[in-house]
């Protein structure tokens, strides 16, 4: 699979450097550095090693929905995870994400600022979010660090991936589903913030649970046909 590293606005030229060398490490294509604050000198590239190339060759972007163009998925990191209500901080470890992976042909892995991280725009944006479990007493890593161990976890599932038996359920097909659910939450009348929560749960639900395009289009029948049951209701 084609993988992408994505820095939001990295803020420090040694991590940025780190990362780069880490990419290579770990077989990643593509580096994209949204609206970098560090900037891209000798000092960076003297950090890059023997991956000074790829950091030269790094794709450099205005905001992230341009890092995030062509590929199949797009998965958030986060050191804050686990609150019940908050949806966009239901997070999985890179190691489930590594066993995951095979499923689609791209993907890219976003993390946030070394200060402040993603911002809650920033994570809704993208459809899976990953934590890396540490010590409650300082769980936030260093960001060449949070970069190491999750390529290390997709590397080691990239090297010796399985292929799956069946075809997985694509980026439209889960698209569409989406779709007809916000279609569903807005015929019933639900109010916000729930008319936006219910399609973004969806989302992450399928693409967490990696179904069949089978499955996924049973799943996409029943809601259109709840949609014309609704439909029909009004009409009578």
């Amino acid at each position: 699979m084609r993988l992408r590293v994505v820095l939001v606005e990295p803020e420090g030229k040694v991590n940025v450097g780190f990362v780069a060398r880490t990419c290579v490490n770990f077989g990643v294509d593509e580096l994209y550095l949204v609206s970098p604050k560090a900037e891209i000198d000798e000092e960076a590239l003297r950090y890059a090693a023997k991956a000074r190339g790829f950091l030269e060759g790094a794709s450099i972007v205005d905001s992230l929905d341009e890092a995030l163009e062509g590929v199949d998925v797009s998965v958030c990191t986060t050191s804050r995870h686990g609150q019940r209500h908050d949806v966009l901080r239901h997070t999985i470890t890179a190691e489930e994400l590594a066993r995951r992976m095979h499923r689609w042909s791209s993907m890219a892995i976003v993390f946030g600022r070394e200060s402040t991280g993603l911002t809650r725009s920033e994570l809704a944006k993208c459809h899976l979010a990953v934590t890396i479990p540490a010590s409650p007493e300082y769980p936030v890593l260093n960001l060449s660090h949070a970069v190491a161990v999750v390529l290390y976890e997709l590397w080691k599932a990239r090297s010796g991936a399985t292929t799956a038996f069946y075809e997985a359920a694509d980026a439209e097909t889960i698209g569409l589903v989406e779709k007809y659910v916000s279609r569903l939450v807005q015929l019933l009348g639900i109010p916000e913030p729930k008319r936006t929560l219910v399609p973004l749960s969806v989302r992450r639900i399928l693409y967490q649970a990696a179904p069949s395009k089978a499955e996924a289009l049973n799943f996409l029948y029943l809601v259109r046909k709840c949609i014309s049951g609704v439909e029909g209701c009004r009409e009578e």
